[in-house]
């Protein structure tokens, strides 16, 4: 062992190599970043001993201003380096409140507005939304018979922007990933084409109503005190424009820009797998599939499936039409007719996710109960103590938590049977049973008593639709989500939205849309403290002077071009913003310069709250500028340049649009 006693004794770790706090400070702290905020810490103070004063100071010190313009850097900057943007805004709003800028109620006056509190309570209500399987059979309808990439694209642009006015659009994006990329795969349609202008859709979409984004919610509260509140359909009009110019775009360009020049598609299906599983699956009546040949359905292209069969029992003859039998593949499905799938794990996780496609031994899963959430797909190999005995549906239910799915036999030279339930299947040694069952069972003392090896099956999760509770559940939530935005919508003497939010939330808990412990998780903290913290930073700017003078910049600088060169102004600035600052933090610090040059420049208010706020939703030009564009960025194997390329022309076309209509947009917007 090593001697770790002398003075030069070295530190030694069996776990990872120890760094030592030289390296540590070396590697660790930006330090490009700390010189730049020095030196303008520097010239701050030289500039406030010379006595320095801006002519644009109207209200204010100059020492305050230029401490609030070092904070403003400070976040800029050392942001996009990885630390928190609620943690630096919090500091900010802090260090200013110190400095007698800000008082205390002001620094945490944004937790009581209606922006957060609203906010807060959407975050469950949208996830139990979620939850009910509306949104994705809303989309299943859209792209169900899209044929090709251009009809694939403008379907799915305009499906997802209708559902991003009325949802979070992260957890839309999320949700669609899988389906296009299934989609995808089906139709022989690369993946690239159509991930981009998806989340594109989700950008523009969160401007169809006020709740579609926390940056309307932002907006409202900062252009309200200045005679202009954003209502619910305040943003609608223009949303509207925006929407048929980003489908019109996507669906033309999509396919010639972002096309791989490589085939990719076929890298989904690793054909000549060994360890599959031979697993039936049947349409359900209110799918799409029925009267779909197998060759239009496109299954086969799903990844880990290694061939589909036909099964028609009517028929005096049996029907097999699989992926090698190209004139066969012409056979329509019907409803009383079974397809037999040889296929990976994955891949039987995969086909659930299909609208209209369900397990034969659905009845039998069933039985498990509720709780879906917590439960997935795994892979079990079993021991001795199963050998020889039958499956019991109820006693795998009370024992194991869990129930089959599929076997693989583990003798080579026994062939899987097909089968279409699993009640009294005699279990042999060596078999490997694929099994739905419920996540706190892996480890458990009757898992290892019974089962040798275990594998969690990735996003396996069973799809929460089909049963009557499941219905009724769905029917209350969309109905009461619909007559909550109707309601806060009906004018100022309705019910405000944070109101009829709390109410919607407590039947979604009564109903079990939601328990409690998920409606808390759920509830975006970093969001919310974001707000919050943007808010005070931007109220910080007001009274110290920056942003009027930020204000009086832009102006000299635009104000020979005329007003069109202010707003454009404006819009590039909210804009170039947004590459390093989180949205919400975006509108409330660009919020608090348009408004000074709104009136400076006799521009209506109104006008000048819509290019802010349309500009803050709409980032294409970079993959981290925008929460959805990150998420697409590694499924749709994109590099910033694709960005750049593909979205740098939507965004010329988005700015000339804005700053041309938002006159228009305000004079005629609820």
């Amino acid at each position: 062992m090593a001697n770790t006693r002398g003075p030069r004794a070295t530190r030694v770790s069996f776990l990872v190599p120890f760094v030592g706090i030289k390296q540590q400070l070396r590697e660790g702290l930006p330090w490009k970043s700390i010189a730049v905020l020095a030196l303008l810490m520097v010239a701050s103070v030289i500039l406030r001993c010379s006595g320095w004063c801006p002519a644009c100071l109207t209200t204010g010190a100059p020492g305050r201003m230029l401490l609030v313009a070092n904070l403003l850097m400070t976040f800029i900057l050392l942001v996009p380096q990885g630390i928190p943007a609620e943690l630096m805004l919090l500091f900010i709003g802090a260090v200013c409140s110190l400095a007698g800028i800000l008082t205390s109620k002001e620094l945490f006056q944004g937790c009581a507005s209606d922006a957060v509190v609203t906010l807060a309570l959407l975050f469950p209500i949208m996830k139990a939304m979620g939850d009910t399987g509306v949104p994705e059979r809303f989309i299943g309808c859209m792209l169900g018979s899209a044929k090709g990439p251009y009809s694939l694209i403008i379907r799915m642009f305009f499906s997802v922007a209708i559902l991003s006015g009325v949802f979070n659009n992260t957890p839309i994006v999320v949700m669609m990933i899988p389906l296009l990329q299934s989609l995808c795969l089906r139709q022989g349609v690369p993946s690239p084409a159509v991930l981009m202008p998806l989340s594109f859709a989700a950008q523009a979409g969160g401007s169809l109503t006020k709740m579609g984004s926390s940056i309307n919610f932002v907006a409202d509260e900062v252009f309200r005190a200045n005679g202009y509140g954003i209502g619910f359909f305040t943003l609608t009009l223009g949303c509207i424009f925006i929407c048929l110019l980003g489908g019109a775009y996507c669906a033309m360009m999509g396919p010639k820009v972002l096309m791989p020049v490589s085939d990719a598609v076929e890298s989904s299906a690793s054909r000549g797998g060994t360890n599959l599983f031979k697993v039936a699956f049947c349409p359900s009546e209110d799918g799409p599939l029925v009267g779909q040949s197998l060759e239009d359905l496109g299954l086969h292209r799903i990844p880990g499936v290694e061939e589909i069969t036909l099964h028609r029992w009517h028929d005096v003859e049996l029907v097999e039409a699989g992926v090698v039998d190209s004139n066969a593949t012409a056979q329509s499905l019907q409803l009383e007719d079974s397809l037999y799938a040889r296929c990976s794990a994955e891949g039987v996780a995969q086909l659930r996710r299909v609208r209209g496609l369900e397990l034969c031994n659905d009845d039998e899963l069933n039985l498990l109960g509720s709780k879906r959430r917590q439960r997935c797909l795994c892979e079990a190999a079993v021991k001795e103590t199963l050998h020889g005995q039958r499956v019991s549906l109820r006693r795998f239910k009370r024992k194991l938590r869990c129930a089959v799915v599929a076997v693989r036999s583990g003798a080579e030279s026994v062939e899987s049977e097909w089968r279409e339930g699993f009640e009294g299947y005699e279990i042999q040694y060596g078999d490997v049973l694929l099994i739905e069952a419920f996540q706190e069972m892996f480890g458990s003392e009757p898992w290892l008593e019974h089962f040798s090896v275990t594998r969690r099956v990735p996003d396996s999760e069973p799809p929460r639709r089909g049963t009557k509770a499941d219905d009724l559940r769905a029917i209350f939530i969309v109905v009461g989500l619909l007559i909550m935005i109707i309601i806060a919508s009906g004018g100022k003497r309705a019910p405000s939205l944070p109101l009829m939010a709390v109410i919607f939330l407590c039947g979604i808990i009564a109903v079990k849309g939601l328990s409690l412990p998920e409606a808390y998780q759920e509830v975006n903290g970093p969001v919310l403290l974001t707000i919050v913290g943007a808010l005070a930073l931007g109220r910080a700017m007001e009274l110290s002077g920056l942003a009027n003078c930020l204000a009086t910049a832009l102006v000299a600088l635009t104000r020979p071009l005329g007003a069109g060169a202010v707003k454009l102004g404006i819009y590039l600035a909210t804009v170039g913003l947004g590459q390093f600052l989180n949205s919400a933090a975006n509108v409330a610090i660009m919020g608090k310069i348009a408004i000074p040059i709104a009136h400076s420049m006799e521009i209506a208010v109104g006008e000048m709250a819509l290019v802010v706020t349309y500009a803050a939703s709409a980032c294409y030009t970079a993959p981290y500028g925008y929460q959805t564009n990150t998420l697409v960025l590694r499924a749709g194997g994109y590099v910033w340049g694709d960005f750049v390329k593909f979205g740098g022309i939507l965004q010329l076309l988005h700015m000339l649009l804005v700053v041309s209509m938002a006159g228009w947009w305000a004079k005629f917007s609820p």
